[in-house]
C-alpha cells in the first residue's frame, strides 16, 4: 500500500491523504503515557495475557482470537499483492512468487523470533527507501527544467492540496481525515500484537518509549517521499503523455515508470522495495501470531512448559 498505492493516489488526486498517513503523531503520546509502561509494568507476553489480568480468560481468548484472524487475511495480501508485480516484471507464476516470499519470510522469522524481524525491517526499511528516493531523482531529472519546473506544473494543476475546509461527513474534510485516522490507528498501535511486541522487546521502557516518538516523526519525512513520488510522477507523465497507455490502472503507475525509464540493473532495486515492503509486514504477522498462539492457548490451557 505505501509503495504502489499512496503514490497512486498523489498521482490522480492530491495531498489530502497526507493527513491521514500522519495521524500516529496524534496517537503516539496515549501509546507512550499510557500503554507502554502498563505493557511493561504487567510483565506480560502478549497484549491479550493482560486482557486476562484486568478482565477475565473469555475477553482474552476473543481479543487473541480476533487478532489471528485478521492477521491471516492481511498476510494473504500481503503475499499476493507484490506476487502480482514479481510477476509481472519476471514472468514467474503468481504462485512461485507466494510460495518464496512465504517460505523465506518463515524461515528468517523461525530462525531469528522478533531479533529477525526488528534486524530484517531495518534492512528492507533501507532498501525500501532507496527505491523510492531513487525514483524520485529519476522523475526529477527526466522533466525539462528540472526539480523548478515540476515543482511549478505541480502547484498549477492543484496537486499539494491538503486540506478540505468542509463540514460535509461524506468527503475527505480535514477533521473526517484526522478523527477517523486517529481511531485506525489507535488499535495498531495500542492493542495489536505486531506492534506490542516491539514495546515488550525493547531494553526498557524509555527505550520503548523513544522508539514510539521516533516512528511517529519519521512517518511525515517518509510520507512527503511517497506522495511527493506520486505527484512527480504525475508532472512527468503530463510533461510526456505519450509514454502513458490511457487504459492503465493508476495502481500501475510507478511499476510503468520503473520500467520504462530505471536503467538496466536498477529495475530490481524498486521491486525489492516492493518486497522488503511486503516481508516487513509479513515477518512481524508470523511472529506475532506465534507468540500468541503459544503464550495465549498452548501456555495458558496445557500449564508450565519448557
Amino acid at each position: 500500500i505505501t509503495y504502489l498505492a499512496i503514490p497512486a493516489n498523489a498521482y490522480a488526486t492530491n495531498w489530502v491523504g497526507f493527513l491521514s498517513n500522519t495521524c500516529i503523531v496524534l496517537v503516539a503520546p496515549f501509546v507512550v503515557w499510557l500503554y507502554v509502561p502498563r505493557y511493561r509494568n504487567a510483565n506480560v507476553p502478549t497484549a491479550y495475557t493482560y486482557l486476562e489480568q484486568r478482565f477475565n480468560l473469555a475477553v482474552r481468548i476473543y481479543g487473541s482470537l480476533v487478532f489471528m484472524l485478521f492477521q491471516f487475511g492481511r498476510m494473504a495480501i500481503v503475499l499476493y499483492l507484490p506476487a502480482i508485480t514479481l510477476s509481472a516484471s519476471t514472468g514467474l507464476s503468481i504462485e512461485i512468487c507466494i510460495l518464496a516470499t512465504g517460505v523465506l519470510a518463515t524461515f528468517y522469522t523461525m530462525l531469528g523470533g522478533i531479533e529477525a524481524v526488528i534486524w530484517t525491517d531495518v534492512v528492507q526499511s533501507i532498501v525500501l527507501l532507496a527505491g523510492a528516493l531513487l525514483a524520485l531523482y529519476l522523475v526529477a531529472t527526466n522533466i525539462e527544467g528540472g526539480v523548478v519546473a515540476a515543482f511549478g506544473t505541480a502547484v498549477e494543476n492543484d496537486k499539494f492540496h491538503t486540506f478540505n475546509w468542509t463540514w460535509d461527513m461524506t468527503t475527505t474534510a480535514v477533521w473526517v481525515c484526522i478523527l477517523g485516522n486517529f481511531f485506525a490507528m489507535f488499535y495498531p498501535y495500542t492493542a495489536d500484537q505486531t506492534m506490542v511486541q516491539r514495546y515488550l522487546s525493547a531494553r526498557n521502557e524509555n527505550d520503548a518509549k523513544r522508539a514510539v516518538w521516533v516512528n511517529a516523526a519519521l512517518t511525515i519525512p517518509v510520507s512527503i517521499i511517497f506522495f511527493g513520488l506520486g505527484t512527480a510522477l504525475f508532472v512527468y507523465f503530463k510533461h510526456h503523455p505519450g509514454q502513458l497507455d490511457p487504459t492503465l490502472k493508476n495502481d500501475a503507475i510507478l511499476p510503468v515508470f520503473v520500467m520504462a525509464m530505471f536503467p538496466t540493473g536498477m529495475k530490481g532495486v524498486l521491486i525489492a522495495g516492493v518486497f522488503a515492503a511486503a516481508m516487513s509486514s509479513l515477518d512481524s504477522s508470523m511472529n506475532s501470531m506465534a507468540s500468541v498462539l503459544v503464550n495465549d492457548y498452548y501456555r495458558r490451557f496445557k500449564g508450565e512448559v519448557s
